[in-house]
């Protein structure tokens, strides 16, 4: 949901899915937000090490992307392949 120049989730969003919010070098997801600390591109790949916190605990954690297109981007799971990766598309609103 955009109101104004902020953009928050909309009221039970996780009902219907995961999401993420990026702005600049943060990341924002339900629980947790990051800070991109490393973001190297390789190709349509994009390999992320960032810095967490949640209302529990802190982490590093690390992640890659393929991008798709403009608004679509699949995570691959480290070691794991294309065989396990998530989708996410850009909300148009």
């Amino acid at each position: 949901m955009k109101k104004g120049d902020t953009i928050s989730f909309v009221r039970d969003s996780d009902q219907y899915g995961g999401g993420f919010i990026l702005e600049g070098n943060k990341v924002r997801g339900q629980m947790q937000t990051c800070t991109i600390r490393i973001r190297k591109e390789d190709g349509n790949m994009v390999h992320f090490l960032a810095a967490c916190a949640s209302d529990i605990m802190a982490s590093n954690i690390q992640f890659s992307a393929r991008v798709i297109d403009d608004n679509t981007i699949a995570r691959i799971f480290p070691g794991m392949g294309d065989e396990l990766s998530i989708k996410y598309s850009r909300c148009q609103n």
